[in-house]
C-alpha cells in the first residue's frame, strides 16, 4: 500500500514491519485491517499470491506447485478514517504421505489482495498434484487483477522417476 504521509512501524503476528515514508508493507501471511491516514485519498497497492506446494507420489517421483501471481493498481480510491482489508495469501504446504499407498498431499498458495480479490489481486499458486497410481502434475501458477500485472508460472509435470521445480513467481509493476 502506497501512501502520501504514513511513517512508522506496524506490528504483525510478532515480526516488525518497517514503513518507509509513502509505503507500507504486509509480508507476514494474515489478514489486516489498514486504516487510511487523514489527507491521502488514494494508494496504489502491489499484491503477490503464495506459491503453491510441489506434490509426490512417494515413488520418487514429484510435481512443482505452481508460482504465485502478481496483481498491481494505481490510484485506487480511500477515504481517511475508513478501515481497510489487506490479506497476505501464505504459501502452500505439503503433508507427508507414508509411500506410494499414502502420496503426500499438498495445498494451493493463498491469494493476496487489498480491499477485496476483485479491487487488487495475486492469486496463489496451484498444489502439484500426484496420485498413486500417475497423474503427476504441476500446479497452475496463481492468477491477478488489477491495472497490471502477470500470471504465476506453473509447476512441473513429472513423467518418470525424476523430481520437478515448481512454477517462479509473476513479476512486474509500473507506476508511482
Amino acid at each position: 500500500v502506497r501512501t502520501n504521509s504514513i511513517s512508522g512501524n506496524i506490528v504483525a503476528n510478532s515480526s516488525v514491519i518497517t514503513i518507509t515514508k509513502n509505503s507500507a508493507s504486509f509480508v507476514v501471511p494474515g489478514t489486516y485491517s489498514w486504516v487510511c491516514p487523514v489527507g491521502v485519498t488514494t494508494v496504489s497497492a502491489v499484491a503477490i499470491g503464495g506459491g503453491g506446494a510441489g506434490g509426490t507420489n512417494g515413488n520418487r517421483t514429484a510435481s512443482g506447485g505452481g508460482g504465485g501471481g502478481l496483481g498491481w493498481k494505481n490510484n485506487i480510491s480511500v477515504v481517511a478514517g475508513q478501515t481497510y482489508t489487506v490479506v497476505v495469501g501464505a504459501g502452500g504446504v505439503a503433508t507427508a504421505g507414508s509411500g506410494t499407498s499414502n502420496p503426500i498431499t499438498s495445498t494451493a498458495g493463498g491469494d493476496s489482495y487489498f480491499i477485496n480479490a476483485t479491487t487488487v489481486k495475486g492469486g496463489g499458486g496451484g498444489a502439484g498434484v500426484a496420485t498413486v497410481q500417475s497423474g503427476i502434475s504441476g500446479g497452475a501458477g496463481g492468477t491477478y487483477v488489477g491495472d497490471g500485472g502477470g500470471n504465476g508460472g506453473a509447476g512441473g509435470d513429472c513423467n518418470s522417476n525424476d523430481f520437478i521445480g515448481g512454477g517462479g513467481g509473476a513479476g512486474g509493476y509500473s507506476g508511482a
